[in-house]
């Protein structure tokens, strides 16, 4: 959208490695123990609460303030309730590290960070320094391990899956050449059609033309120009809102009726909003809340979502409360597994799941990898302004490889 070995060593030594806090033992955060049992458990969110970042990060948050009031409804984590501690990042860059400091200083056992690598890794980076779990969501794979530390975990798969996912739908719809528009503004969406290019290789799959653009431009007139005499059967789109409504509404109305594949920032159910009858839009995304969705689950999500938001659903894109349930699923079953809130801990339990069945799908991770492995996503159709899912659970081809 940078672990080390810490199990069964003094605490001394994930202090020299600069990753963990001197803060404690295993046995000091155990929840079973007698200092800990019964205390709440305590989940930090430094987040954009306020400015543009709200727009996925307030949605992130209320997805994890429904599966907190699931679990606590259930009696909490093993006898111990959630409870909540906010910090806003207000969607400022050089306040993000300080809005993670703030949720710590306040007793924060893990943190959630904004659902961007940029926003949110400067406040997992706090986390991980003083030995504290932190989990968040970005397209961007260096959210995770390497780009941020051991500590850390990603719950969103990343734009190199979501590449593989595009050229398993090229092959399914015999799509042999594509015309690749990259929107450069964030890492996302530029890195995304980097990893689109590399799969497409691997999978046999032509690049007929590319271009880039900005989010915030108002034309584009010349990259549709380009693409209309390119000898292209589809075209990638990698992009996100707002900017991708104004790319779709161009190259349509410049009479270009070719598939359309975007990214999960492309939401077709928004952009087809601002293109009357738009058809043959694809996305990949991590599945629909609504009713429409073959999930019942995700169903309930979205039903849930709208009675605590008073109808917010229909202004949203459904991946930010998927992810924000997910991100709690995951720390407490993390807990539930290393009976602790020790962020080493946490971690290795994090690192063992194996298909574990989130509200996201069957997840893995790995020692290595703290981004989804090759997770499947669903694919999602706008056909005359009507949204679809197609694929409920699109399994990745030749994924290009990257850091996870």
């Amino acid at each position: 959208m940078k672990r080390s070995a810490f199990i069964g060593v003094a605490v001394g030594l994930a202090c020299v490695a600069g990753f963990a806090g001197c803060g404690g033992t295993k046995s000091e955060t155990a929840v079973g123990d007698g200092g800990d049992s019964g205390k709440p458990i305590k989940i930090g969110f430094a987040m954009g609460f306020t400015g543009a970042t709200n727009a996925f990060d307030g949605p992130v948050f209320d997805g994890a303030r429904i599966a907190i009031q699931d679990i606590n409804a259930k009696g909490g984590i093993d006898g111990r309730k959630i409870e909540i501690i906010k910090a806003d990042t207000k969607s400022d860059l050089p306040s993000v590290a300080s809005a993670g400091l703030s949720v710590l200083e306040k007793g924060a056992d893990v943190v959630v960070t904004s659902c961007d690598y940029d926003f949110g890794a400067p406040a997992a980076r706090e986390a991980n320094k003083q030995g504290k779990f932190a989990i968040g969501c970005a397209g961007d794979p260096l959210y995770g391990k390497q780009g941020i530390g051991p500590l850390t975990f990603n719950t969103l798969t990343g734009t190199p899956v979501e590449a593989g996912v595009m050229s398993a739908l090229a092959q399914k719809n015999g799509w042999k050449r594509a015309y690749v528009l990259a929107d450069t503004t964030i890492k996302y969406s530029a890195r995304g059609c980097d990893y689109v290019e590399q799969s497409f290789k691997a999978s046999g799959i032509a690049v007929a033309g590319k271009d880039t653009f900005q989010n915030a431009d108002s034309s584009i007139s010349p990259q549709v120009g380009r693409m209309k005499s390119a000898d292209a059967d589809f075209i990638v789109l990698c992009s996100f809102l707002p900017g991708a409504t104004s790319a779709v509404r161009q190259i349509r109305s410049a009479g270009i009726d070719l598939p359309i594949v975007g990214q999960a920032g492309v939401d077709g159910r928004i952009v087809a909003g601002g293109v009357p009858k738009l058809s043959d839009l694809y996305y990949a995304n991590i599945g629909s809340l609504r009713e429409e969705s073959p999930d019942a689950q995700l169903r309930e999500l979205g039903s849930k979502y709208d009675e605590l938001t008073g109808g917010g659903l229909a202004k949203i894109q459904d991946y930010a409360p998927i992810l924000g349930y997910a991100a709690i699923e995951t720390i407490a079953r993390a807990v539930q597994t290393s009976g602790s809130t020790d962020g080493a801990e946490m971690a290795k339990a994090v690192e063992a799941f194996k298909d574990e069945k989130l509200i996201t799908g069957p997840t893995t991770y790995s020692s290595e990898c703290h981004t989804p492995i090759a997770r499947a996503m669903a694919v999602s159709k706008v056909e005359q302004g009507k949204v679809k899912v197609v694929e409920a659970a699109l399994a990745p081809v030749n994924v290009p490889k990257a850091p996870c």
